[in-house]
């Protein structure tokens, strides 16, 4: 690490270390929020780092520091109420280092000023699971093994059940295990109401669920919850937080976090049912409304919802196929003649579908086959014509590697690679 960064997060620390412990209204805060409030200022302050801003104290940060960090997070499509969120923190922190006056006081707003018109937009059908975000669950949650046990266990019941933080600390894994399903105890379930979760022998997850309960109890003992032996509640509360933010499982670090498990499990299940979940880019018309509703209620019941439309704030919500017809959603815009203000925008039906970390995913083969690309001519801001990949790049075979490489992090190259050979 650069001896410059390293020196701006110990004055950093020195700040936090005097006041996160309390909190604004003068109650002693929790150790998560503490934990939350550093993990946001460090994140800040590597941010800057790798914008070039090489700062060495605190007492150097500027307005345009918050300016640059608030245009990357809209840059790295970071949702709206996180970059609220992490700018509440700064806010806070900036009181305390008696830097109050650099940001300004309309927030977010005044830096981002058609936040207010956008927010719908950037709240839809973003993947808050793992997978979504480019990561290799299994892989991952694999990882933890040699960090924590207990705490690796917790996660693989996370995904194979879709559990909330208090159920993978609280469920007691014999007494929950009814063959047939996992059954979450009124004690355990955040709610308050029993419930059950479907372990189907007929399916692959099916299997996997059973794999990972077996496993899960030749460890934990048949009289013990999944937390932490000789530890309260809280004490496992503050434990779990502590190890996600340590190994940057975080929104603000890695663009997940435990509760995109739980978006996992419900991604995984609607594919299951053999439907395409809206984050994942499915829409309305791929299957009869009253299935997907039946599929739907399925979910709501085994995460624990009363309210089907809550659905939504696991995988978004499904939208209107996009029409044949349509042109899509545009992906990019490619200069064709700077001089001439001749340029090219490239649309693509069905949409690819962004990633909070600006990723996207990569389209099933099918999926991929069916996705139609049309390019929009544009001269001196008047439409010349429309015409597909194929064509555009025979007119302008100047720069079909820069077509390639955007076809590439849209995950379309291999498909059209195979259909041209």
């Amino acid at each position: 690490m650069h001896n410059n960064l390293i020196n701006l997060l110990q004055s950093a620390d020195v700040i936090l270390n005097k006041n996160s412990g309390i909190r604004v209204n003068c109650n002693v805060a929790s150790f998560r929020t503490q934990h939350h409030s550093k993990e946001v200022i460090h994140a800040c302050c590597k941010e800057l780092h790798e914008l070039g801003f090489y700062l060495e104290n605190v007492s150097g940060m500027k307005e345009k520091h918050i300016k640059a960090l608030i245009e990357n997070w809209n840059k790295r499509t970071l949702a709206i109420s996180t970059m609220r969120e992490n700018l509440s923190r700064l806010k806070q922190f900036c009181v305390w280092a008696k830097k109050e006056g650099i940001i300004h006081v309309d927030g977010l707003s005044h830096y981002l000023p058609d936040i207010e018109k956008t927010a719908d937009d950037t709240m839809i059908n973003k993947s808050k699971s793992w997978s979504g975000n480019g990561v290799d669950v299994i892989e991952k949650i694999m990882q933890t093994k040699d960090i924590d046990e207990r705490w690796h266990l917790m996660l693989l019941m996370g995904l194979a059940f879709g559990l909330r933080r208090k159920e993978m600390l609280c469920i007691k894994p014999w007494s929950a295990d009814k063959s047939h399903v996992l059954e979450i105890e009124k004690s355990v379930a955040k709610n308050g109401k029993l419930r059950s979760i479907e372990i189907s022998k007929e399916t692959p997850y099916g299997l996997f669920q059973r794999n990972v309960l077996d496993y899960v109890k030749k460890i934990v003992r048949k009289s013990e919850h999944l937390g932490w032996p000789n530890s309260d509640y809280k004490q496992n509360e503050n434990r779990y937080d502590y190890l996600m933010s340590k190994n940057g499982f975080t929104k603000m670090v890695s663009g997940f976090t435990g509760h995109g498990l739980r978006a996992e499990f419900t991604e995984n299940y609607a594919l299951i049912q053999g439907m395409l979940p809206p984050s994942l880019g499915g829409t309305l018309g791929q299957m009869p409304k009253d299935k997907i509703e039946k599929i739907e209620f399925q979910i709501c019941g085994m995460l624990g919802h009363n309210n089907i439309h809550t659905i939504g704030n696991y995988y978004g919500k499904l939208r209107k196929t996009v029409k044949n017809s349509d042109k899509g959603e545009k992906v990019k815009t490619l200069i064709i003649d700077q001089e001439n203000e001749i340029f090219g925008f490239m649309y693509c039906n069905p949409p690819c579908i962004m990633a909070n970390d600006g990723s996207y995913r990569k389209k099933t083969a099918i999926e991929a086959t069916e996705t139609v690309i049309v390019f929009q001519i544009e001269s001196a801001g008047k439409i010349i014509e429309e015409i597909g990949m194929d064509e555009f790049i025979k007119k302008h075979p100047i720069i079909e590697n820069k077509v390639f490489k955007i076809l590439n992090k849209i995950g379309l190259l291999d498909i059209v690679k195979m259909a041209n050979s």
